[in-house]
């Protein structure tokens, strides 16, 4: 009996399994928090120059900051001023061009908030790209200490469910985080109120369990026995002797070539170096895409609180759709909301910062698109993998991901050569992973495989696109 059909026999989703999720997504909203949360503490509020116009002496509140806030105004000019004409105030809706830089600092507007990074150490002009670079750096950290989770406690029927459960949760926190953002409007306490919680979950050290089938197929079976004996009685579906006898024979009938398995297996056979390059492109292009349009929702042109409200909004049925798509095929799945959000970027460069609302309904049909894509990503590439290396595969895609998350920000400083670069990028990006994605393997419906043998073997079905919806 195999680790699919011991699952099956104690309950592939029964209460262990239900309470470890419970457990699982809980983190995923402060998670959520962290990694979007220098949408806030990060914005660049509308400025003008100090040193000449207005006087030192003018509070900021009675500034106009709308003349360099509306759509089609080019920020350059709040980095400079200009010449004064004959005493006269000047005025910044004309084309009178700049002629004085900014040596005095600048005013930056508080109706949005109260203060940022950009404020406290004026982020602007000369100094923007340390920003973008902090955002980065800010990114990496995130990235490389978040926890990411498998599926290997469930069974082959509720495999995907798991998978998007969590995501929700992700999904619940983007949201919030859009209304904690409203209320503290100072960039410190804001970064404080969403890192306080996080020391409730140090416990999980002595909660969450290791991975049973992970610990079979490394032949440390009396410890995976052990577990799934837990799961079962938590279950109420006491375990018998006879399935540990049948998963010891079966592993030495099998005979699994090594004990210890390297990254550098993921790619020494050729079939299984295809596939986990492809898997890694995928990873990093869907989370590029997908912090490249979240965080910076202030780019669309309306109120940043009510855009981030509603791409979390977005976020739920773009996972809802998934558990409806993915029953019928991984692949096609995947190829079709990737592509959806490669195309929306790309429209978007076609249309004027005048037409706001637009530009805004499509980078939500974007982020609908890529936001599925990643649901999908986790699910598809934990059975793509082999269960002998798929933490090693997953490990990897993970790297490749952080990588994305880090290059996005990084992509906006293309901006200064044209404005539409960044979605340009976005865009054709994604749709190389679509194109990508038509040479995996179809999995839906089909038992996991255990080693790399499997995978050269064909161990996986191939699903024309024909017989996908049929």
């Amino acid at each position: 009996m195999n680790f699919d059909e011991v699952l099956s026999h104690i309950g592939g989703f029964g209460k262990f399994q239900k309470t470890l999720y419970v457990w699982i997504c809980l983190p995923q909203i402060l998670l959520a928090f962290h990694m979007l949360v220098s949408v806030f503490t990060g914005a660049v509020p509308p400025h003008l120059c100090r040193s000449t116009w207005p006087p030192a002496s003018t509070p900021s509140s009675h500034l106009n900051f709308s003349l360099v806030s509306s759509p089609g105004w080019d920020p350059s000019l709040s980095c400079t001023a200009p010449l004064l004409l004959q005493g006269l105030q000047p005025n910044y809706s004309t084309d009178l061009p700049p002629t004085n830089s900014c040596h005095g600092g600048w005013d930056f507007s508080k109706e949005n908030f109260q203060s940022t990074v950009v404020t406290e150490w004026e982020l602007v002009c000369d100094n923007a790209m340390l920003n973008n670079i902090g955002s980065s750096i800010y990114m990496f950290g995130l990235l490389v200490g978040a926890v990411l989770f498998g599926t290997e406690w469930t069974g082959r029927k509720h495999r995907m469910l798991a998978g998007i459960i969590t995501d929700y949760f992700f999904g619940f926190g983007y949201i919030l985080l859009a209304g904690v953002a409203y209320l503290i409007r100072d960039w410190r306490k804001l970064q404080l109120a969403i890192s306080a919680p996080g020391f409730l979950f140090i416990f999980y050290v002595w909660v969450l369990p290791q991975s049973a089938r992970w610990l079979m197929a490394n032949k440390r079976k009396t410890e995976a026995m052990e577990l799934i004996r837990k799961a079962a009685k938590e279950n109420g579906k006491p375990l018998n002797i006879d399935i540990e006898l049948c998963q010891e024979h079966k592993d030495l009938e099998n005979n699994v070539e090594k004990n210890k398995y390297t990254v550098i297996d993921l790619i020494r056979t050729p079939k299984m170096r295809r596939r986990t390059l492809i898997l890694f492109y995928l990873w990093f292009v869907n989370v590029l895409v997908y912090y490249g349009l979240s965080l910076n929702v202030s780019d669309f042109g309306t109120n940043i609180y009510l855009t981030q409200f509603i791409f979390g909004l977005v976020e739920m049925p773009a996972r809802t759709i998934t558990l409806f798509t993915l029953n019928r095929s991984r692949r096609f799945s995947m190829f079709s909301f990737i592509a959806i959000g490669g195309v929306a970027c790309l429209f978007i460069t076609v249309i004027p910062n005048e037409l706001s609302v637009l530009r805004t309904i499509l980078a939500m049909v974007g982020k609908f698109g890529i936001t599925a894509s990643l649901s999908i990503v986790y699910v598809y590439s934990a059975e793509i993998f082999p269960t002998i290396i798929r933490q090693s595969g997953i490990g990897m895609s993970s790297m490749c991901a952080r990588t994305g998350g880090i290059i996005a920000p990084i992509i906006y400083l293309s901006q200064s050569y044209s404005k539409e670069a960044p979605m340009a990028v976005f865009g054709l990006c994604a749709l190389l992973g679509a194109g990508l994605t038509l040479l995996l393997p179809e999995t839906a419906n089909t038992p996991l495989p255990d080693t790399i043998r499997d995978v050269e073997q064909g161990f996986h079905r191939y699903a024309p696109l024909g017989q996908l919806f049929t």
